[in-house]
């Protein structure tokens, strides 16, 4: 199994330090960064002030495009958090709750098991590896020697974006190497703020999807042990809990959110332009499944008017379909599904 670490900042504060439905949509994306190890590479993603509508639909087709390349995404918290902003900035809440469905989230493994939250530190330094960046430059040549994650939106909406993605950067690195560790050495160590050792036992890296079947741990004794479906309602919304791991996988069938792989031939990518704005030169693309042609057209769609998607195929375009709107977009996406 080859991993990829995923994380994001933020841009903006979060009211009493905790998502709220009522104030998702007020909250931006600064940036986000993916590792790998195979073949070694950090790849980030930022555009001033807030993450672009379009790095954030880019961001979740190349995690798409890692996933059906055989790689296993790996966050912390990511289910709950990184994943439900996502599906928010892209506009693609389907796409994004399939990514977080099927990827590892390490303290969602943690919480599901033992009944708490745990901090990526603790687990860091558990497996005896350096923990989240503490120390970051600033541009007037100062150090930050308290940097944590609550004061990256005030350090971005100042401008100091290399020391965020600083943070950012030295966050998927360790979390990468947590993931790798916990494969390799088939536990989770730690210890409680009681002085305790604990740990969890990994068989194999569960997906988010299968922590669904794990028994509820005994929280008699917390007064407000976390809920699980507090990770996945953005995902169920209709539902108050959880739905098992074979159900959970028919409403989000892989088929319909699988990206054509890298190496399939002939290789495939599609283009968007408004309609009547032929475009002048066509460059490689990333490689994505019609599904999700329709989907990024259909929104394009929105802002732009009718658009037009282009099939790119060993370097020859075909003009492929118009597209006037969203919901002719969906149309088209149920009948092929269908």
């Amino acid at each position: 199994m080859t991993l990829v670490s995923f994380d994001l900042e933020i841009a903006s504060d979060l009211p009493g330090g905790a998502i709220q439905k009522s104030t998702l949509s007020k909250i931006d994306i600064s940036c986000a960064a993916l590792a790998t190890v195979e073949p070694p590479s950090i790849k980030t993603w930022h555009s001033g002030e807030r993450l672009r509508s379009d790095d954030a639909r880019d961001i979740v087709f190349t995690l798409l495009s890692l996933q059906s390349s055989g790689y296993r995404i790996v966050t912390w918290n990511g289910c709950s958090f990184d994943f439900r902003l996502l599906a928010t900035q892209s506009g693609f809440p389907e796409e994004c709750s399939y990514l977080a469905l099927n990827h590892t989230d390490l303290m969602l493994c943690v919480t599901f098991s033992k009944g708490w939250y745990l901090a990526l530190d603790k687990a860091l330094a558990g497996a005896g590896i350096r923990g989240k960046v503490k120390r970051v430059r600033l541009s007037d040549g100062s150090v930050l020697n308290n940097m944590d994650g609550s004061l990256a939106p005030s350090l971005w909406r100042n401008g100091e974006y290399s020391a965020v993605l600083e943070y950012l950067t030295g966050d998927v690195l360790s979390l990468l190497e947590l993931a790798t560790h916990v494969m390799s050495h088939k536990k989770m160590r730690w210890t409680s703020n009681s002085g305790k050792s604990q740990e969890l036992i990994f068989d194999y890296l569960p997906t988010v999807q299968e922590c669904f079947d794990i028994q509820e741990p005994d929280v008699s004794w917390m007064s407000n042990p976390p809920a699980r479906i507090g990770f996945v309602d953005w995902i169920f919304p209709s539902c108050s809990q959880l739905p098992s791991a074979s159900e959970s996988a028919r409403l989000f069938p892989k088929d319909r959110f699988q990206a054509i792989r890298q190496d399939d031939l002939p290789k495939v990518c599609y283009a968007f332009y408004k309609y009547g704005e032929f475009p002048k030169e066509i460059a490689d693309r990333q490689v994505i499944s019609f599904p999700q042609a329709l989907r990024i057209a259909g929104m394009l769609a929105l802002d732009h008017g009718p658009i037009e998607i282009l099939e790119l195929r060993d370097r020859k375009v075909r003009p492929v379909l118009i597209i006037e709107s969203l919901e002719d977009a969906r149309d088209i996406l149920n009948t092929w599904v269908a």
